[in-house]
């Protein structure tokens, strides 16, 4: 599964990070997180800031690859199963 990372906004502290699975209607709001053994990250951006400079989407995130990502007292863990 490909999952987005981004910084939120500092009005919703202490839940400033979200995670979606492509797009915001997926949106989940957390504190913190951390990658478990085996998960990959790498940069992500969308291909014209200006175009969404309006909008509600996260302009920059880290895609995570994972099987599953749990969220624990607030904390996103991303696992892989194997």
């Amino acid at each position: 599964m490909i999952y987005r990372l981004y910084f939120n906004r500092c009005e919703d502290f202490p839940q400033i990070w979200s995670i979606d699975e492509g797009d915001i209607s997926t949106e989940v709001n957390v504190s913190g997180f951390g990658l478990g053994p085996g998960v990959g990250a790498r940069d992500g951006c969308a291909p014209d800031f200006a175009a969404i400079d309006v909008v509600r989407e996260p302009k920059a995130w880290v895609v995570i690859e994972a099987d599953r990502v749990l969220v624990e007292r607030g904390v996103a863990l991303f696992r892989r199963d194997s």
